[in-house]
């Protein structure tokens, strides 16, 4: 804060489907996909019965919602 302006330090999060996707990387979004425990343990149990990489993104702000 001393007076000094914040310049280039609000960073957006990225779009981590997108760029998984971009390296062919199959990906979950337990964000649009509507989370829950009960999601997040078939999004567990689809990456772990991939034979290539996955992603799973996990929206941790609207966890408990």
């Amino acid at each position: 804060e001393a007076g000094i302006a914040r310049i280039g330090v609000d960073f957006a999060a990225p779009d981590f489907l997108s760029l998984a996707r971009g390296f062919r990387i199959e990906a979950r979004s337990l964000v649009a996909d509507g989370g829950g425990e009960t999601e997040f343990r078939k999004a567990l149990a689809w990456a772990l019965a991939q034979s290539a990489p996955t992603l799973i993104e996990v929206d941790i702000g609207a966890l408990g919602r």
